[in-house]
């Protein structure tokens, strides 16, 4: 996830008004090389929000973003080259992103962040109901870890049965059977299909 993305992510949740900038929680990041653009960083820079920019890449350990921005330094090409990298070449690939009022976790997987909102996040709660609502996120929270590992887990079984049902020497065992209405289980003798017939589901003549 590039800084451009989170600079236009908000919390959604109704009832919230606190909701940008989203904290972040880094577990780990990634530098891709963009193309250097000067035009086009001169156009979007009046697009971001410079205080949330500056807040993102110092999370994710960039420093060198000034706090304020006078227009001369939009030609000096040493102070495009550092928005230019805060803003397109460093990426969140594994961590989370923080509502800032109910720090609600919406989470950010192989550089994709999830917000997607459950039904109650989704109309107006009553006092009650959110206060019930962080509490239940505190519980799920702490079983995080667990479920990770657990899924961890499942992927690596699920690849294990992929691998074997491509090996060469595994078969899967398939029978036809091409009965008449007239026949009855009892009156039926497998020899009597041949291997071409097991593949056909043709009796042998």
């Amino acid at each position: 996830m590039r800084l451009l993305t989170h600079n236009i992510l908000r919390s959604e949740i109704r009832g919230v008004t606190n909701n940008y900038p989203l904290k972040i929680e880094v577990k780990e990041i990634s530098v891709i090389e963009a193309t250097f653009d000067r035009k086009y960083l001169k156009e979007v820079f009046s697009t971001i929000n410079w205080k949330a920019l500056v807040y993102a890449s110092k999370a994710l350990g960039f420093t060198e973003l000034p706090d304020e921005v006078p227009d001369a330094l939009l030609d000096s090409d040493e102070f495009l080259k550092k928005f230019h990298y805060a803003l397109l070449e460093l990426h969140l690939e594994e961590g989370a992103l923080l509502c800032p009022q109910t720090g609600r976790e919406f989470p950010v997987r192989n550089g994709t962040p999830h917000m997607a909102l459950s039904e109650n996040e989704m109309r107006h709660l009553s006092k009650e109901e959110y206060e019930e609502s962080l509490k239940k996120q505190e519980v799920e929270g702490s079983s995080t870890c667990t479920q990770k590992r657990d899924v961890k887990v499942s992927k690596k079984k699920k690849a294990k049965k992929v691998r074997k049902a491509k090996e060469p020497n595994y078969k899967p065992k398939v029978e036809f059977i091409s009965m008449s209405s007239d026949s009855s289980c009892d009156d039926f003798d497998k020899d009597d299909i041949s291997t071409d017939a097991l593949e056909t589901g043709d009796k042998k003549e």
